[in-house]
C-alpha cells in the first residue's frame, strides 16, 4: 500500500503563501477640493504663527471631520466639553469668530466655543451636533491625500512660518504612525488658546440636536 506524505508539496506551499496576504488597498486618486486653497489662505490669515502640523491637523479636520464619535448622556463628549468649558477665560480671543468654515460644500465647521457660548449658545446643544456629525459624517480619505500633496504645492504662495519642505516632513511623519488626528504645536496653542468642535452645521442649527438656546419663551400667565 503506498504511503501517503504528510508534508504538502512545494507548489502546495507556494499556493497557501500566495494567498496568505492581501494586497495593500489602493486610495482611489481624486482631484484636491476646489476650497482648499482659500481655506488654507483663510487659516493662516486668521492663525499667521501656525506651524505645519497646525496645517495637517487643519486639513485632516477638514476631510475627515471629528475623530471620535460619543454617544448618549454623560459621556466623555459632554464631560470633556464641560471641563473644557470650565477652564475658558470670560472674554473670547480678538478677532474669533463663531463658526469657521471648513468645508463649505459639506457645511463642516469648526465652532468656537468662546464666542458661542457669549452668542447664546448652550454646551449641551453643541454636545448633541457634534454627537451626531461624528455619527453620521463620512470623510473623504481620498480628498484627505489629495489635500495633503497639493498643499505642499500651495505652501508657497502663502505667508506663513514654515516652509514647504517643513509641511512635507510633517506628511511623511504622520504616513509613518498611521495619519493620526495630530495635535496644535505648543506655538498655536499658547497663542491662541484653541477651544472648538467640529460639527456639520445642519445638526447645530437643528432642533434635535442644536438651535434650542433661540427658542422664544412662552408668553407669562
Amino acid at each position: 500500500m503506498p504511503r501517503i506524505s504528510c508534508v504538502p508539496s512545494l507548489l502546495v506551499l507556494l499556493g497557501l503563501a500566495a494567498g496568505c496576504g492581501a494586497p495593500p488597498r489602493e486610495i482611489p486618486r481624486v482631484p484636491p477640493p476646489t476650497h482648499l486653497e482659500a481655506l488654507m489662505r483663510e487659516q493662516s490669515e486668521l492663525y499667521p504663527l501656525m506651524t505645519e502640523r497646525d496645517l495637517y491637523k487643519l486639513i485632516r479636520q477638514a476631510t475627515l471631520g471629528p475623530s471620535h464619535v460619543f454617544m448618549g448622556d454623560d459621556s466623555e463628549l459632554d464631560i470633556g466639553l464641560d471641563e473644557e468649558i470650565a477652564q475658558l477665560e470670560d472674554a473670547p480671543s480678538e478677532g474669533v469668530e463663531v463658526i469657521e468654515i471648513l468645508d463649505p460644500q459639506a457645511n463642516l465647521a469648526r465652532v468656537n466655543l468662546r464666542p458661542y457660548l457669549l452668542s447664546g449658545g448652550r454646551a449641551q446643544d453643541l454636545a448633541r451636533a457634534v454627537a451626531r456629525t461624528a455619527h453620521v459624517f463620512r470623510g473623504d480619505e481620498a480628498a484627505f491625500h489629495a489635500s495633503l500633496k497639493a498643499a505642499v504645492e500651495i505652501v508657497p504662495r502663502l505667508v506663513v512660518s514654515f516652509t514647504a519642505k517643513d509641511l512635507a516632513a510633517c506628511i511623511e511623519d504622520m504616513e509613518k504612525k498611521g495619519y493620526p488626528a495630530g495635535v496644535h504645536s505648543e506655538r498655536y496653542a499658547l497663542t491662541y488658546e484653541p477651544a472648538y468642535r467640529i460639527v456639520l452645521l445642519e445638526y447645530l442649527t437643528d432642533r434635535d440636536y442644536g438651535g434650542r438656546h433661540a427658542e422664544p419663551q412662552a408668553p407669562s400667565r
